[in-house]
């Protein structure tokens, strides 16, 4: 079973926060960034392991679910099911979503191998039961409201050229 949802889309620019500095120096963040374009980070918490597995996107949208769910089809191969779990976002119910993984149930029954895809969605007044959101409200505390991507002379990179 994984809980599966969406952080973002955020800007890629300087964040305050925690940070070191030497002895008499006030770190300073602009007030007025110029944004070097947004992602959308993409993860599934499995509830067996406490792993997570992630990606970066460009767009919150129903294929990157589906990018998503296709690293864990592969991931875990050998299981027989996967279950997914999120909450009431409309494109985690599209009919594209559930074209394809009726698509690749079907061709996983008739071969005999891969894992069976079943979507358990959270119910509207359930929304805390995504545990996901923890992780990622970590992820934001300790990562993201503390980065410098701006520092060290890369202040005019954009987003394509960031490592993944």
């Amino acid at each position: 079973m994984f809980f599966i949802d969406e952080l973002g889309p955020l800007q890629v620019k300087r964040y305050g926060g925690k940070c070191y500095t030497p002895k008499g120096e006030t770190p300073t963040h602009p007030q007025n960034q110029r944004s070097k374009g947004s992602i959308t980070l993409y993860g599934a918490l499995s509830a067996t392991t406490n792993q997570v597995t992630w990606f970066y996107g460009k767009t919150k949208d129903s294929v990157g679910i589906i990018d998503l769910a296709e690293i864990l089809f592969n991931q875990y191969y050998e299981k027989s099911k996967l279950y997914l779990t999120w909450d009431a976002a409309s494109w985690h119910g599209s009919d594209e979503l559930v074209e394809w993984a009726d698509g690749l149930n079907a061709s996983n029954r008739s071969s005999g191998s891969g894992p069976i895809i079943e979507f358990v969605p959270l119910h509207r007044a359930r929304q805390f039961l995504d545990v996901i959101e923890a992780v990622f409200s970590a992820m934001k505390k300790a990562v993201i409201h503390n980065s410098t991507i701006s520092r060290g002379g890369n202040e005019d990179r954009d987003f394509d050229s960031l490592p993944r």
